[in-house]
């Protein structure tokens, strides 16, 4: 077998670099990668706000329902109010109802049912007192 040596096939470099080309080099290849980086990352902030803004849109009206609770208040939980506070007076109270909450005061007033709660309660202390 023949004996292989590169001498045999030295031949010369067709292409030479510029002078001065591999000291440049670094700082070209830097200045391209961070004006493309630049882009990018514009481009990637653009993204992530309009999805931070929709995501934002989306969910804070959907935690407010979730959280918002109704109060409603019973009647019993106004009565036990204003018996509690003495402090009140009646024609005050009565300044304030307009004829529409007073429709809606006896509207719900049951004499039937008035009857059965007298009749269970002692009258005479409501009546002393």
């Amino acid at each position: 077998m023949k004996k292989f040596s590169l001498d045999d096939y030295k031949t010369q470099i067709p292409y030479q670099a510029p002078p001065g080309y591999f000291d440049a080099l670094p700082d070209v290849v830097m200045q391209k990668l961070g004006q493309r980086r630049a882009k990018r990352i514009s481009r990637q902030s653009w993204i992530w706000t309009a999805a931070s803004v929709v995501v934002l849109s989306l969910a804070i009206p959907t935690l407010d329902r979730l959280t918002q609770t109704d109060y409603v208040l019973r009647d019993d939980s106004v009565e036990n109010y204003l018996v509690t506070q003495s402090d009140i007076p009646s024609y005050e109270l009565a300044e304030n109802l307009d004829d529409a909450a007073l429709a809606n005061l006896n509207a719900g007033i049951d004499p039937e049912k008035i009857e059965n709660a007298l009749y269970l309660q002692d009258v005479e202390h409501y009546l002393n007192y």
